[in-house]
């Protein structure tokens, strides 16, 4: 049995490495309560947990396990309050799953105030079907596919692009190529063979691998597109109906007198220097570190619109502009893999690594998230990856496995925002009061749409309790999560070159040193 005494008294003499090495030690032989949030471990810890109500901690993680009383407190404490989130976390085979739950065609109980979902924090009134609602959700947690399904729905289709769109036709052994070099207004020339399940596909799809490296042999072209390379693809998922993922591969930047066209900055002898982030483009006069144009922003919130996941594999041997490309990962949801230079005898093994692990990884498409938060707290401002229609729902095209996809900051003091790569948002949840119920709960609702095309809902909430007490902030402060917390915060600053946002920033993470 794990005694609170003893992980305090590890927290008390400022000992993470000895509270880790215990912890890792002594976790894995027994089953550990969810509701035991005194308890502080990294992601790396293997944890027998079973669920009593707060999730995983795989799933979501607090800087403080215990939620300021106050704003001045959390002022004084100088403790950033931040939740990170990664709602399809995949888990270790001895952990506790997630459980299929079939409520329905109504779904699960609701509030029919605020909407929020049953959970166990909520307090039964009377005999009759009436509760009070604190604000959490209900447990309701789903997998990615369906359990004995004869052959996966996954479809797969091919593509290749130069200064004008190769498309092929899987449904053969020997597989035709439609070329479209009208790339201003692209058009998928055929549907039904173009994307097709794999065990229909297989044969189609290495004979054009095979033949790939002769059709273009002798090809002298020396510039190549983006733009409309996306937008076929996603004509081609819109025109099956579908959600899908788009894999480009590509080595360089896309010059091509097209849709998308970008131009090489100057100064390239800066790079990787010191004095990077003040290298501007010679004709648009903007930063490096920044997109030269929205056109690849916008395009990216049209695949969101449409279920459309864009990961970007680069290979290149010159300068490809990733700030700007990049936005169409940014906003999707998706990756971005760059192997400079590339050569197969070095880089071969990491990069199918990483195209096998990015294919197999479990993902769900379509995604819209809504954060709650219990009475008291609000969300009130996003920052991050994402596309919003509205001040509420925040929209992706996928989340997978590996995504940290957002950290709910809770600052009282400043607005934070941060940027985690590409991935992550920030939501700052201000006080409307002063808390006075035992405990704040924090709740995350994800609906999305299974690899399978079922439409389902993924919940997960946190549960903390509220202190008024100066010292407990820092014994249940999360170490890893706050030092993600406060390295993001500095990179989206150092980005965009906020002086006095940094110099804060910095007195700020003197003053928390400081107080502790």
């Amino acid at each position: 049995m794990i005694r609170r005494s003893q992980v305090n008294f590890l927290l008390d003499i400022h000992m993470p490495i000895a509270l880790h090495l215990f912890l890792q030690t002594i976790l894995p032989k027994i089953r550990v309560c969810s509701c035991l949030v005194f308890l502080i471990f990294n992601n790396c810890v293997f944890v027998r947990l079973y669920n009593l109500g707060n999730c995983n901690p795989r799933l979501m993680r607090s800087t403080l396990y215990m939620a300021p009383a106050s704003n001045d407190l959390l002022k004084a404490s100088q403790i950033p309050f931040a939740v990170a989130c990664s709602p399809f976390a995949a888990f270790q085979e001895q952990e506790q799953q997630l459980p299929i739950i079939d409520l329905g065609p109504g779904g699960p109980v609701r509030c029919q105030r605020c909407k929020a979902y049953m959970c166990p924090f909520m307090e039964f009134q009377d005999v009759r079907f009436t509760f009070l609602n604190h604000f959490v959700l209900y447990v309701v947690f789903y997998y990615f596919r369906e359990v004995g399904a004869p052959e996966s729905a996954i479809r797969i289709g091919l593509a290749t692009f130069d200064h004008a769109v190769h498309f092929f036709d899987l449904s053969s052994t020997q597989p035709s190529m439609m070329v479209i070099g009208d790339v201003s207004d692209m058009f998928v020339p055929i549907v039904d063979g173009l994307l097709l399940p794999y065990s229909q596909a297989v044969m189609g799809i290495r004979a054009v691998l095979a033949e790939i490296p002769h059709l273009f042999e002798h090809s002298k072209v020396t510039e190549t597109m983006l733009g409309p390379v996306v937008q076929a693809g996603l004509d081609a998922l819109q025109c099956a109906d579908r959600a899908g993922k788009l894999f480009i591969f590509s080595t360089l930047l896309p010059t091509y007198d097209a849709p998308g066209k970008l131009k090489a900055k100057n100064d390239r002898n800066l790079l990787g220097t010191e004095k990077e982030k003040v290298i501007v483009c010679y004709y648009c006069k903007r930063s490096a570190l920044v997109p030269q144009s929205d056109f690849y922003t916008k395009l990216g919130e049209l695949c969101v619109k449409n279920a459309v996941t864009v990961d970007l594999f680069l290979f290149p041997n010159a300068f490809i502009d990733i700030a700007t490309i990049s936005q169409l990962s940014a906003v999707t949801g998706g990756s971005v893999y760059k192997y400079q230079y590339f050569m197969a005898e070095k880089d071969a093994n990491r990069f199918l690594y990483d195209l096998e692990h990015n294919v197999s990884r479990q993902i769900a498409f379509d995604c819209m998230v809504r954060v709650r938060s219990s009475a008291g707290i609000r969300p009130v401002t996003f920052h991050g990856s994402f596309f919003m229609e509205n001040s509420t729902d925040l929209e992706m095209s996928s989340i997978d496995e590996d995504k940290v996809y957002f950290i709910i900051a809770i600052n009282f003091s400043l607005l934070l925002f941060a940027l985690y790569y590409l991935q992550a948002f920030f939501v700052e949840l201000k006080h409307d009061d002063k808390l006075s119920d035992p405990s704040a709960i924090i709740q995350c609702a994800v609906l999305f749409t299974s690899v399978s095309g079922q439409r389902r809902l993924r919940i997960i909430n946190l549960c903390l309790p509220v202190s008024s007490d100066y010292n407990q902030l820092y014994r249940v402060a999360d170490q890893g999560a706050l030092t993600t917390l406060l390295l993001k915060i500095g990179i989206f600053f150092l980005l965009f070159m906020i002086e006095n946002y940094l110099l804060y920033q910095f007195f700020s993470c003197m003053s928390l040193l400081f107080l502790i």
